[in-house]
């Protein structure tokens, strides 16, 4: 058996050119995410303190359902490249999802509703 046909630097990064131009895009799209994401945890986190979780769930599924639309108008009929269309769905969810528990955040507080399960007179059974 010889030894693997050692390949030229120049024939190595001719490939990664083409892979450079595909991914440069959806990555300046993404540069976001970090920041969207500290700021979904938080207000997810605030709106889980105020024990009004049905903001929480509602978001989610808006965000699913906005990320799969997109991905699918994006690919389908836009006829958009694959990983493009992935980054604009991620991105427009998540930015929707954010505004949304925003709005959910700045709302009043709802009332006071009955006592939950395992709490008796505001304190927790242990």
């Amino acid at each position: 058996m010889g030894a693997a046909r050692q390949l030229p630097q120049r024939e190595i990064f001719r490939f990664f050119a083409p892979l450079a131009a595909l991914a440069a895009p959806p990555l300046r799209l993404l540069v976001l995410m970090p920041a969207l994401e500290a700021c979904l945890a938080l207000l997810r986190g605030v709106l889980v303190n105020r024990r009004y979780t049905r903001a929480v769930r509602a978001v989610s599924a808006v965000e699913i359902g906005l990320i799969a639309l997109v991905l699918a108008v994006a690919v389908g009929p836009l006829g958009a490249v694959g990983v493009t269309a992935a980054a604009w769905a991620l991105l427009l969810g998540r930015l929707a999802a954010t505004a949304l528990l925003r709005r959910a955040c700045a709302a009043p507080r709802p009332a006071a509703a009955a006592p939950e399960r395992g709490v008796a007179r505001g304190v927790p059974f242990r």
